[in-house]
């Protein structure tokens, strides 16, 4: 399916495209399949950052991912989840292994105080919430 990220991204900074081969090895190291349409998105975006609607957003690069995740250790304290972004104010954003959808949470307590907050039952859903928040 084809997807306009413009319309999405007209206030922020943008990366060119990942390569076929950052978005394999990614895909290679993780314990999860990535929603089609995110592939879709970091084909054409490396990541992001800056102002989607009302909200701050920083999407991380592909070859950042494993290591970000690995350095707020999701697997152990936000486990079934997989953090591709904050709003650079405490607040990530990741994706539910089990489902695709994308969730919030809060980077300091992580999921052991608090529930995720869903923000979409896909990645585009997920950017639309924050255009119209």
């Amino acid at each position: 399916m084809e997807y306009n990220w413009s319309r999405f991204l007209n206030k922020m900074k943008i990366n060119p495209a990942t390569s076929q081969r950052a978005i394999a090895e990614l895909a290679s190291n993780i314990d999860f399949k990535l929603p089609g349409d995110y592939l879709d998105f970091i084909a054409e975006v490396d990541g992001c950052e800056g102002m989607i609607g009302n909200t701050y957003l920083s999407l991380w690069r592909a070859e950042d991912l494993i290591g970000s995740n690995e350095n707020y250790r999701t697997n152990e304290f936000a486990p079934g989840y997989f953090i591709i972004g904050s709003n650079l104010g405490g607040t990530a954003y990741a994706f539910n292994k089990k489902d695709g959808s994308v969730i919030s949470f809060e980077l300091i307590s992580m999921l052991m105080e608090d529930r995720p907050f869903l923000l979409g039952r896909s990645f585009t859903e997920f950017l639309l919430s924050l255009v119209s928040a």
